[in-house]
């Protein structure tokens, strides 16, 4: 059966289930599969359930800004007042555009509006330039953002943009500092760092206790992780970025006693890996306080509105089917919607809860219309 022609795609999926996936029930049922029970938007209590709030829910054009990893760059030396961030040598948006002559003997190349799509360019033994062009390709297509594989919305709005830095020296195998910063105090962070390849964490207080904090398949560090001569400026650098926003998680990299800027990321593990014990999840969701407003974002005014909180259960029993960007290619954006609708009719939660859809849509249905 061929999708209806308002969708502008033409595959063998169903209709009715285009129409009826919208990106609410994908995250809900997303995260009861991943972390175990249902995900309650109304009154959230822990740190992934909040998460989601906030990826559903708060709707700031700042966070697409700082999600941005070219233009967050200005935003990180204009509230620092000095500059921290790696420079940006080129930006460009087609892979007509890259021509690996032009690049320094050594740089780094990645997409601003995802994580690992990054390549290091050590010299010709590295990459050859018809691989490059294939992964420029293929980052820069319309499947790869986070808003279309796990509804991020901070990455709806990003023009996908690849970017070239500079090689710092040992980059790849420096540690990366990531603190998890509440309404602009940083509480806790994590150390990840590469061991043969292989990624290890380790979680530590600001007083650089080890904390018995685990998240994910991530094995711990197997030696004492020494506490950055910088740590102070370290932690004033993530206070000062995060103190406009309810929850952020700041990178940073510490190299030859310098504090080097990484990333911000509102969604860390697309809040559906929750931290372990059960009980951090709670302490962790208790220090991040939503506001009392929703925050929508309109398209026609480009301007965020505020929506009360007692709103939102008839915002939960909206349907906003799939949408495809103009000009993405529909070949590929068809067959991955495919396999996203074909995982939700074949999940426990989807097929568990489809009675009740049915009911609940039949009932507005037959609503006399005022």
């Amino acid at each position: 059966m061929l999708a209806g022609a308002e969708s502008g795609l033409e595959f063998p999926v169903s209709p009715f289930f285009i129409r009826a996936l919208n990106k609410i029930s994908y995250i809900q049922s997303q995260f009861k599969s991943s972390v175990g029970f249902e995900l309650n938007l109304i009154n959230p209590k822990t740190f992934c359930e909040k998460i989601q709030w906030l990826k559903l829910f708060n709707q700031d054009p700042l966070v697409t800004l700082c999600s941005d990893k070219v233009a967050v760059k200005n935003y990180v030396r204009e509230k620092l007042g000095r500059d921290i961030c790696i420079p940006t040598l080129k930006t460009f948006r087609s892979v007509a555009d890259f021509n690996l002559a032009e690049m320094p003997p050594k740089f780094v190349l990645k997409l601003n509006n995802g994580s690992g799509a990054m390549l290091f360019y050590e010299g010709p033994h590295s990459f050859s330039e018809a691989r490059i062009k294939e992964l420029i390709e293929d980052w820069l297509g319309p499947t790869f953002s986070y808003y279309a594989q796990n509804y991020e919305w901070a990455y709806r709005y990003i023009q996908p943009t690849m970017l070239v830095e500079p090689l710092v020296p040992g980059l790849g195998k420096l540690d990366d500092y990531k603190f998890l910063c509440f309404h602009g105090e940083p509480k806790l962070l994590y150390v990840a760092t590469r061991i043969s390849g292989v990624l290890h964490v380790d979680y530590f207080d600001l007083e650089w206790n080890r904390l018995p904090y685990r998240r994910g398949s991530n094995a711990p560090i197997p030696y004492a992780v020494a506490r950055p001569e910088k740590f102070a400026e370290m932690c004033a650098v993530a206070r000062t970025l995060s103190a406009d926003f309810s929850f952020v998680r700041v990178d940073l990299y510490y190299h030859e006693h310098q504090v080097l800027f990484g990333e911000l990321t509102f969604y860390p593990g697309n809040g559906i890996s929750p931290f372990k014990p059960d009980h951090v999840e709670d302490e962790l969701g208790a220090l991040l306080h939503l506001p009392e407003h929703a925050l929508l974002f309109s398209e026609a005014t480009g301007r965020a509105v505020e929506v009360p909180r007692e709103a939102l259960p008839a915002l939960l029993d909206m349907a906003e089917p799939l949408s495809v960007s103009a000009g993405a290619k529909t070949g590929k954006v068809a067959c991955y919607w495919e396999d996203k609708v074909t995982r939700m009719q074949t999940s426990f939660s989807w097929r568990v809860t489809s009675p009740l859809r049915f009911v609940k849509r039949t009932l507005r249905r037959l609503r006399p219309k005022a």
